[in-house]
Formats: C-alpha cells, structure tokens, sequence
C-alpha cells in the first residue's frame, strides 16, 4: 500500500516528525500492513523513553480513493507520564569533593526522560575526566517502575560507580612525525611528565598544537595505558607541516619601465624544536630597500606564551634610513616594545633614536592553509612612539613628536559553488602625529602586487587609508590552482594631510585585473596582471609570484 497521509490521534508528547520516524513511515512511501505490530512497538518504546511507559498505539489503514493507496492513522493512548523515584548511587562516599557533575541526576518527582538520565551520567563521566579518572564507569544496578502508589509511576534508579585508578600521564608517544621533537610537542600542549590526566586540557593542548604549525593535521589523542594503569601515555598520530617555505614576488610597471622584487625566507620548525627564524627582503627601485631578520622562541615556560625579536633596516633611496628593533611577548594577543633609529643622509646628516611600544592581536580561522577556502582572520594593531618634528628635524632644538599607528585587517573567505570562491580583504592603516610635515618614512606606502594592484611598488604615501581587495577564484582547489579576477579600491589621505587617525580620504584610486596560479604540495606559481584605472590595456604591470615548501 502506498501512503496518501498520515494522520495521529492523541500525540502530546511528541512531535508528529519524531513519530513517524519511530514509525518509519512518510508520505509517498510503501506500507507493509503485516508489520503493523512491530511499527507500533517501536513507537510505544519512544514514547517509553520521554516517560510515557503504559503508552499503548493502534496503526489504521483506509482504503484511499485510488486503487493501491491508503491513509494511515496511528491511534496514541499515551498513560500517565512516570516521575523519577528514589535514586542511589553507590560508590560516591570514597570520592573527594572535587568530582562535582554538571549535571546532577533529576530529583525525585521529576518527570522521567531516559535522555536526562543519560545526559547525567555523561556529566558524571566528564567530571571524572576532570579529575584525572578517564577510566570510570557508571553502571545501573537496578532499574524499577513503582505502579503500587497513587499517582504517577515512579522510576527508582540505582547506580554503581567505579573511578578506576587516577592516571599520571608518563609521556608523549608521537606517531607520524619524523623531524618534529616530542619535547617540542609537550611545550606546545603544556605537557609535563606525571601530571595528572584531564581531558579539558588535553583537548586545549592539542588545538594549540594545530594553531602552532608545527603539524599540519593531529589526530584524536589516545591514552594508552603501560603496565600500570596509573601511568600511561598520551599518543597523538600528527602529519607534520613543512619545515620552511621560500617565497617571492616579481613585479614589472612596463608605463614607467620599473622593476620591483620581493623574497620572503622562512624556517618554521628548527631541528625539530618548533623555533623559527625569517628573512625578508624587498626592494622598489628607484624608491626603498627593506631588510627584516625576526627570530621567535614558542611556548615559554610550557605556556602558550612566545618571544619574539625582530630588526627591519628600510633604505629609501638617498633621503634616510630606519631601523627599528623589536622585543615581543605573543599570547592571545601580543605585547611589543621597539627601538627606532632613524638617519638622515640627505643635506642635513642627523640621527634620532626613540622608543616605541605596541599591542597586537591576531586571530586566524581560516582553512585550508595554505590556500584558504572558506574562514576568516581578523588583526588589530595600536602602536606609540615618536618622530623627527619639521623638515627632516632640521630643527635646532631637535624635538620629538608623539605618533601614533592603527592598523586593522579582516579577511573572508566563502566559497560560492564547487570551485568557485570569493574572497574580501580588507584593511585600514592610519597615523596621528603633530609633526609638521609629516617625515616620509612614517607615511603609509600604497600601491603593488601586496596592497593596491594596477599601481607600481609605493607609488603613493599617505597618513591613512581604508583598502578593499576582492577576488573572485575560478577552478579553485586545495592546493591554490586556479584563474582569479581581482578588483582593489582604496580611499586615501593626500601625503601632505593633517596625520589623524580618522583623515580625509579624499583620493580613490581602483585597480583591477585577472590571475593564473597553479598549486602542488609543495608550492605555488602565479602570474597576474592589473591595470589602474583609465589605463589602456597594454600600460598594466605584471606580478610573478613563486613559493615552496620544503
């Protein structure tokens, strides 16, 4: 018999969606009227289990008007609903006080729900996992339904509970890593030999672990127990991230015959200890040369704390030279202290130092890395220091005026259809200083294959300014293959503005154009093209991109 409809008489307790899954029947679907029974009985246990215990269910079929067809009513005598009873639990007098479930068992009168019970007995098991008892186990003695009282039967539980030994975790037992050192997984995880099991913090441990990049993937933790059981060992299966990567960018403005390059250097995980040193450089000609040199020291202490030191030396041309040094404390957010030196070697030869402090915060949820698909990350940047006041410093008196920088990016990733995904970057950067003119090397550069594409390499400089970047991937894979258009648009402060935090934009410039990258494991290769615009289609400038992983 096929099925017209399906119609219920006397359901409270449920809804009909959930009945008739229990049932097993839907509109549209073959009937067979000799299980009938057992349809039935498969109800009447649901409705058990959300307390109705003497729920008794009677399935009609009637003919339907067309021949084979046939509306169904399932007739609900759903009783009284039960209450919980006595509960007792043995085994509780030997535990500390320290074992405190989430969810404690229902009091008595309670109406019975066999998914409360449940739930109770899974929050006692994670507080025992807490406490360093993964080995506990809870099992009902006796179960039983009193009908004899007055009212509403009544459920009596009895439960036996067993904590089993509470376990010391010896050691790490590393599965799937070969360059990458245990030592420098337990720093990561917080790990110290005979500290006491706790889930919570093993589950946070290993999420810091796969925020580390040290591994590309772990696996769930497993505790494998030695021949005591109170010391055991906790084994995680990793794939490890590559080691270090090398990456470039070469970039040719054809209307004004200009070359510009850049080449990034880093190894991520030194001897396997997790430790990480970069290099850095890029070069604009006719314009600036960047040299950057950072080293970071991860987990301090077995915290998630690291340390990092850093020195970028800049060379803009004839005019000056910076230097700044950096000292950093990296947790959910970032502390930084820095030394900046600048030197003047155009007509007036003076040098200046001055301290500077900052705080950042970097949080990444993008995946896959590293050619992201759908996620986001959101930066935040505020910086103190102080600059050269007039032309240069040229002044006498030599002052120094306060400056302050804020820097905030979010970037988006969703992806539209199989291998179709669009991605928004966004980014706002401005200064505030009363320094009058504002020196260059504190001016924000705009324009490149890293900011403003269809522009040269810093072709402007500005106190502030709010960049949108906007690319649509097509025959986008994991791996970072695939043709993109991309359209930027920035709104900028003209060099000479008043340095707010909050300038007048009165610039917008737009850039767009179109991009080939090809993916492996082991690296990518990209080439795009932009053009300002109002340019014709020949005045644009290409970027040739190249990365590897090792």
């Amino acid at each position: 018999v096929s099925i017209e409809a399906i119609a219920f008489e006397g359901l409270s307790a449920l809804e009909e969606s959930e009945a008739r899954a229990a049932l097993g029947l839907s509109v549209g679907g073959l009937l067979d009227t000799l299980g009938l029974t057992d349809r039935s009985r498969r109800l009447e246990a649901r409705l058990a289990e959300e307390g109705y215990l003497d729920a008794a269910t009677t399935i009609r079929v009637v003919p339907a008007a067309d021949p084979g067809r046939g509306r169904v009513t399932i007739l609900v005598a759903e009783g009284a609903r039960a209450v919980i009873g006595l509960v007792t639990q043995a085994g509780l007098d030997s535990l500390d006080g320290s074992i405190v479930p989430r969810l404690p068992m229902p009091p008595s009168g309670t109406p019975f729900r066999r998914a409360d019970v449940e739930r109770s007995i899974a929050s006692w098991l994670d507080a025992y996992d807490e406490a360093g008892y993964p080995f506990a186990r809870i099992r009902p003695i006796d179960v039983r339904v009193d009908r004899a009282s007055s009212g509403a039967p009544r459920v009596g539980i009895a439960l036996s509970h067993d904590p089993g030994p509470r376990v010391y975790l010896a050691s790490i037992d590393l599965k799937g890593a070969t360059v990458t050192q245990p030592s420098a997984v337990a720093r990561v995880i917080g790990f110290k030999p005979g500290q006491v099991y706790r889930q919570s913090q093993i589950e946070e441990g290993v999420a810091r672990l796969e925020r580390a990049g040290l591994v590309a993937e772990v696996g769930p933790a497993e505790l494998v127990p030695g021949d005591d059981p109170a010391r055991s060992r906790l084994r995680l299966q990793v794939r490890e991230a590559p080691s270090g990567n090398i990456a470039g960018i070469v970039g040719y403005s054809g209307l004004d015959q200009r070359l510009s390059g850049y080449l990034d250097f880093r190894l991520n995980n030194i001897a396997g200890t997790g430790r990480r040193i970069e290099a850095r450089w890029s070069k604009v000609e006719r314009a600036s040369t960047l040299y950057h040199l950072g080293y970071r020291e991860p987990f301090l202490f077995g915290r998630p704390i690291d340390l990092t030191v850093q020195l970028d030396h800049v060379i803009f041309d004839t005019l000056y030279t910076t230097t700044r040094s950096e000292l950093a404390m990296h947790w959910l957010a970032s502390g930084v202290l820095g030394l900046d030196k600048v030197v003047i070697t155009s007509d007036v030869n003076r040098s200046e130092s001055s301290g500077r402090f900052a705080g950042q915060f970097d949080h990444d949820a993008r995946s896959p890395l590293p050619a992201p698909r759908a996620g986001w990350r959101t930066g935040l940047s505020l910086s103190r220091g102080k600059t050269l006041s007039g032309t240069y410093g040229e002044s006498e008196a030599g002052l120094l005026s306060p400056i302050l920088a804020l820097g905030v990016r979010q970037e988006v990733y969703r992806v539209l259809s199989r291998s179709g995904v669009l991605v928004m970057l966004l980014t706002g950067r401005s200064i505030e200083t009363n320094a009058t003119p504002v020196p260059q090397y504190e001016l924000l550069p705009l324009g490149g294959a890293l900011t403003l594409r269809g522009y040269r390499e810093e072709q402007f400089y500005t106190p502030g300014y709010l960049l949108g970047q906007f690319e649509y991937r097509l025959l986008a894979d994991r791996n970072g293959s695939g043709v993109f258009l991309f359209t930027d648009v920035a709104t900028f402060a003209p060099q000479e503005a008043e340095a707010t935090l909050w300038p007048k934009f009165d610039l917008t410039k737009v850039g767009y154009g179109a991009g080939l990258r090809i993916g492996t494991r082991s690296g990518r290769l990209g080439l795009d093209y932009g053009l300002a615009a109002g340019e014709g289609p020949l005045e644009g400038r290409f970027n040739l991109r190249a990365e590897t992983e090792f």
